[in-house]
């Protein structure tokens, strides 16, 4: 079971905040997974509006270093240990300390929380995953940072009872200055695995295989 929870403004019609959290396993009382939703939405959300500076966005006083944000499947979003293994793993391959993830548990900037207002609406009108690059150079210019690099970590088709499937990261760097797309990579696990088995194969890719566009040849 899933449960979002959306703050919006309505004067201004953006997200103030937005959070998921995941009861997963199977009951055959499904109101048991909505009451254990239901007392974690009690005793983790506590919002009142958040300062601007509040919450930084990665990398938002070093224009120097690359901005990056992450998007996650269900599958991975379900274990929050998976979770955190993708956001350390991430920071300390771009030595980013920040390292935002969508939509997980955590509180988010309002720079990420605009992202995350552009990435809903688009993918809603298209009924699929949308990330444009205008909206990425958009929240690369709000956080003072000119390179941004998104990385989606999603499922391709069904998983297996047992929890194996097949896992894929594309990654996109964007030049928000001069709105161009840096580099496109996908990796792949090619065949179904067990959840973190796949989780881990992809995340050595990033780490071992993956390189950013040398500086000086951008600008």
């Amino acid at each position: 079971m899933k449960e979002d929870v959306a703050v919006i403004d309505v004067a201004t019609q953006k997200y103030l905040e937005y959070l998921t959290w995941y009861k997963e396993g199977t009951s055959p009382w499904m109101d048991d997974g909505a009451k254990n939703l239901m007392n974690q939405l009690v005793a983790n959300f506590n919002w009142t509006p958040a300062k601007t500076n509040e919450i930084k966005s990665s990398n938002q006083e070093n224009v120097s270093n690359p901005s990056v944000v992450v998007f996650l499947s269900d599958v991975i979003l379900e274990k929050p240990e998976l979770v955190e293994k993708v956001r350390k793993t991430i920071s300390e391959k771009f030595h980013a300390g920040v390292v935002p993830i969508y939509c997980d548990n955590k509180p988010k900037s309002s720079q990420f929380l605009d992202l995350i207002g552009k990435v809903e609406t688009n993918s809603a009108k298209q009924q699929a995953f949308i990330l444009k690059k205008d909206d990425l150079v958009e929240y690369g210019k709000s956080v003072n940072s000119n390179i941004v690099i998104a990385i989606n970590i999603s499922n391709v088709g069904a998983g297996d009872n047992d929890f194996s499937y097949r896992l894929k990261a594309d990654i996109l760097v964007v030049d928000a200055e001069s709105k161009k797309y840096l580099a496109n990579v996908v990796f792949d696990t090619i065949d179904k695995k067990k959840r973190q088995d796949g989780l881990e194969l992809i995340l050595k890719k990033i780490q071992n295989e993956f390189q950013l566009p040398f500086f000086n040849d951008i600008h």
